[in-house]
C-alpha cells in the first residue's frame, strides 16, 4: 500500500510538471515584440505624434511625426528628401516609426520619405515645408563702392543666397557675396551704381523650393524727398524752436557727408539730461505731396505701404548707451503708440554705426490715425526729428541725412 500511493504521487508530481510546462508553452505562443519584419515595408500614412487620428502628407523642420504600415522595423536608413534622420532618435517597431524630421538643408528635393529596413525598401510622398524666405531691408541704401552692405531678414542661409550658390547684380552689375547667415546676407558695392538701381537675387534652392525665378529689389531708392539735402537753405530750414541748427557739410572732425556737397545734421555735444533736441523742428518746417507726381499720390492713397527712412551715423568711440535715449520722428503726427518710436540702445547693448552710414526705416503704418487715415495731405505737412535724451551717457555724437518716404521693401515668399 505504501508503495503505491508513492507511485501515485509521483505520477501526480510528474503531471503537475507537465501541466505546468505546457502552460508556459501556450503563454509564450504566437507573441510578437515587432521587431522582426516578415517582408519588405510599405508605408500607409502619416500622423503627427500630437494627432495620430489625422493623416498628413506634408511637415516641417524638426516636427515630431508618426509613419505607419508593415514590416517597418530594423531601420538601415530612413530619409526626407535626401537627409538622414537620426537612427539613434527614432522609435521603430513592425507598425510604425517615431522620428523627428531632420533640421538640415536638402541638396535635391524630391517631397518624399525613403526608407530601408532589412528586408526591403519603399518610398512615401511627403512634403517638407520650408519656412517663409523673408527680406525686411538693407543695411545701407548709399554705400559707396567697395564697401560691404547687408541684406536683412530670415532664413536667407537657408535659400542659399551664399557666396557658393547665391547671385546678386545691382544695376545689372555683379556685386559679390562674401558671407551670409541666417539673418543677414554681405555684398560689396559695386562701383558705377545710379540712384534707383534695380537688385536681382537668386539661387537654384529659391527656384526649387518656391518656384520663383529671382527677387527684385532698388538700391539707392530716393523715394521721395522731404528735406532736400542739397537745398542751400538746409541750415534755415532747419532751425529748431531756440533758433539753432546742426547742419552741416563736414569738415574738420565732422562725418564726410552722405553725398557728395549734401547737408545733413549733427549733434554732437554733451547733452542735457532728459532734454528734446530738435534736429528738425515741426512747427518750423512742413513739406507737400504734390498730385502730379505719381508716387506722392500712392502716398497719400496709403500711408501703410510705404516708410520712413534716413541714414544715421554714430562713431565707436561715442555709442549710444542710454537704453532711455529715443529718437521721435514727426511726420504729420507723431506716432499713436510712442514705445513704436526707436531706442537704438533699448536692449542693453550700446549702438553705434561704427563711423559709417546706416540707414534706419520706420513704418508708415505707425502714423496713421487712430481711424486707420493718413494724416498726410497735399501741402503743409509737418516734419520733425528730436533726440530725446535720458539721463545718463550725455556725452553724444549723432549725425542724421537724407529724410524721405519709400515704398515698403519687405518681401515674403511661400513655398
Amino acid at each position: 500500500m505504501k508503495k503505491y500511493m508513492q507511485y501515485i504521487s509521483t505520477l501526480c508530481a510528474g503531471a503537475m510538471v507537465f501541466w505546468a510546462c505546457n502552460d508556459v508553452v501556450t503563454y509564450n505562443d504566437g507573441y510578437d515584440d515587432g521587431q522582426t519584419p516578415f517582408g519588405p515595408p510599405v508605408i500607409t500614412h502619416v500622423t503627427t505624434v500630437g494627432d495620430p487620428d489625422t493623416d498628413i502628407t506634408a511637415g516641417s523642420f524638426n516636427q515630431m511625426i508618426v509613419l505607419y504600415g508593415e514590416n517597418l522595423s530594423q531601420v538601415r536608413s530612413l530619409q526626407f528628401n535626401d537627409q538622414n534622420a537620426d537612427l539613434r532618435e527614432i522609435y521603430a517597431v513592425n507598425d510604425r516609426i517615431t522620428v523627428k524630421i531632420p533640421s538640415s538643408v536638402p541638396d535635391q528635393i524630391d517631397d518624399k520619405i525613403k526608407l530601408k529596413t532589412s528586408k526591403g525598401e519603399t518610398s512615401y510622398d511627403f512634403k517638407i515645408a520650408f519656412p517663409d524666405l523673408v527680406i525686411s531691408g538693407i543695411s545701407h541704401h548709399f554705400a559707396r563702392a567697395g564697401e560691404q552692405v547687408q541684406i536683412l531678414g530670415e532664413n536667407l542661409k537657408l535659400y542659399d543666397f551664399t557666396p557658393e550658390k547665391g547671385s546678386l547684380t545691382i544695376g545689372g552689375k555683379k556685386a559679390a557675396i562674401v558671407a551670409c547667415e541666417e539673418g543677414a546676407m554681405t555684398f560689396t558695392v559695386p562701383d558705377g551704381l545710379s540712384d534707383n538701381a534695380p537688385m536681382i537675387l537668386t539661387s537654384e534652392r529659391l527656384k526649387a523650393v518656391t518656384g520663383v525665378e529671382q527677387i527684385e529689389l532698388t538700391y539707392r531708392d530716393r523715394g521721395y524727398t522731404i528735406l532736400d539735402p542739397f537745398s542751400a537753405d538746409y541750415p534755415t530750414l532747419t532751425l529748431n524752436e531756440k533758433g539753432e541748427t546742426f547742419a552741416t557739410q563736414g569738415g574738420g572732425d565732422a562725418p564726410a557727408p552722405l553725398f557728395d556737397g549734401s547737408w545733413y545734421s549733427r549733434f554732437n555735444m554733451t547733452a542735457t539730461s532728459y532734454t528734446w533736441y530738435y534736429l528738425v523742428y515741426q512747427n518750423r518746417y512742413r513739406f507737400a505731396l504734390p498730385q502730379d507726381n505719381p508716387l506722392c499720390v500712392e502716398i497719400l492713397n496709403d500711408l501703410s505701404q510705404f516708410e520712413f527712412r534716413y541714414e544715421i551715423l554714430v562713431p565707436s568711440e561715442t555709442p549710444i548707451r542710454g537704453t532711455n535715449h529715443r529718437f521721435m520722428v514727426f511726420l504729420g503726427r507723431r506716432p499713436a503708440n510712442t514705445n513704436l518710436e526707436w531706442i537704438p540702445a533699448a536692449s542693453g547693448t550700446a549702438y553705434h554705426t561704427d563711423g559709417r552710414w546706416k540707414t534706419v526705416s520706420m513704418s508708415g503704418s505707425d502714423y496713421l490715425n487712430p481711424d486707420g487715415t493718413t494724416p498726410l495731405k497735399e501741402a503743409g505737412n509737418p516734419f520733425g526729428l528730436a533726440y530725446i535724451t535720458g539721463g545718463t551717457d550725455l556725452d553724444l555724437d549723432v549725425s542724421v541725412a537724407n529724410f524721405r518716404i519709400c515704398k515698403k521693401m519687405g518681401v515674403r515668399i511661400s513655398q
